[in-house]
């Protein structure tokens, strides 16, 4: 994994923060429901920061596929999931519906700042699986070859106290 995973879930965190803002900002004039006519009720300003923000957290997306693919407690289910969560959290942003994360049009119109906060909170959810670091080779190796390791404990166990042998000293 590449080092700076820590940052880039700070920069996500930062960009939901600012997503929120900016859904906090349009709902105070009453935009908020994901529908055809929503987009086209936005300033130009306004339309601008949402692509601004959408362009970002396009970029970071990117940026956390490859540690996301890489990550040894995440698997192509979840890498699939990520892509949807993603979408989905873009689309919200432009105020439309992605249909794969199970938002479909109906009398009452989605809502796309909670749209938005539910598929970003579930991303990051995956983001936490994402390690700062793989363990080097080296640590893996040392860790078994430790007194204390496991395979230690269960060949001592098999063959009771009188088998039990000293661990020998690596300093020579």
């Amino acid at each position: 994994m590449p080092e700076g995973i820590a940052e880039l879930r700070k920069e996500f965190n930062s960009l939901v923060t600012e997503a929120k803002a900016f859904f906090k900002d349009v709902g105070r004039r009453g935009i908020s429901n994901i529908d055809d006519w929503s987009w086209g009720f936005l300033t130009d300003e306004e339309r601008a920061r949402a692509d601004e923000i959408r362009l970002r957290i396009r970029c970071l997306l990117t940026c956390l596929a490859t540690p996301f693919q890489a990550s040894p407690l995440l698997d192509n289910q979840d890498f699939r999931r990520f892509v949807r969560l993603g979408r989905a959290m873009d689309a919200a942003l432009r105020f439309q519906a992605f249909r794969r994360v199970g938002i479909y049009p109906s009398e009452d119109l989605p809502y796309a700042p909670g749209i938005f906060e539910t598929t970003s909170h579930e991303l990051g959810e995956l983001l936490d699986l994402i390690p700062e670091q793989s363990p080097t080779p080296s640590l893996v190796v040392q860790a078994d070859a430790t007194p204390g390791s496991t395979e230690e404990h269960s060949t001592a166990s098999e063959h009771g106290p009188e088998s039990e042998r000293p661990v020998a000293s690596s300093a020579s």
